[in-house]
């Protein structure tokens, strides 16, 4: 009975122990982002066109929220259905961050979650596939730090 006791209790620790180091992992993705989101930021005028394309989008979701079927882009020459755009869900997930931090700088924080939340992912699938908290971690920074990755916030 006591052996049973024991062989469970050291499953838990072993458990525990990996969310431990799994949040700690989160930490250091964050903590490697930094630099970029200091850079994406700092940078006045805010770089890229695809930057103002969000923007306007954003904003217009912002003002005139409906859903993708009975919305009609009425800007820039259009006159279209808006569902004829193709990343809606984004500026739909846009908008809290437009609200909060302002329409430019809402779209870039909302960048930057995205590129923080494809990396905790990444490290959940790299260590869930590797069981290797140290070797997902790598993963995830070679990931990150790719110029494909980070070079798409602009």
């Amino acid at each position: 009975m006591k052996k049973d006791v024991w062989i469970l209790s050291l499953g838990v620790l072993k458990i525990v122990g990996n969310l431990l180091l799994l949040l700690a992992s989160f930490f250091v993705v964050a903590y490697a982002l930094n630099p970029f989101a200091q850079w994406y930021l700092g940078k006045i005028p805010a770089l890229g066109v695809d930057l103002y394309n969000s923007v306007t989008y954003a904003a217009y979701q912002l003002d005139q929220f409906s859903l993708p079927f009975n919305s009609f882009k009425d800007f820039w020459f259009g006159g279209y259905p808006l569902f004829r755009d193709y990343p809606q869900l984004y500026y739909y997930l846009m908008v809290p961050f437009v609200k909060t931090y302002g329409k430019v700088q809402g779209v870039q924080m909302y960048g930057l979650f995205s590129l923080f939340l494809l990396g905790a992912s990444s490290l959940i699938l790299f260590y869930r596939l590797s069981r290797n908290i140290i070797l997902a971690l790598v993963l995830v920074l070679l990931v990150l730090y790719s110029v494909n990755t980070y070079g798409a916030l602009i």
